[in-house]
């Protein structure tokens, strides 16, 4: 019996391989899109980093 091998996850940033505790896929909008990224947990600081000053100064929209 063939056994299921683990679901292989890539960094988008750096093509390096990625595991569950390694990373994870970020979902964001931005100017009406919605986009996800795979990163992996320093590259998806460095993400939160570069979006909180303009979350802090931002404010959360209602969907409709």
């Amino acid at each position: 019996m063939q056994k299921d091998s683990p679901t292989e996850h890539i960094d988008d940033i750096t093509k390096e391989p990625i595991t569950e505790e390694s990373g994870r896929t970020i979902p964001f909008s931005f100017d009406g899109n919605d986009y996800e990224i795979t990163l992996t947990n320093r590259h998806a600081e460095a993400l939160r980093e570069t979006f909180s000053k303009y979350i802090a100064a931002a404010r959360r929209a209602h969907k409709s």
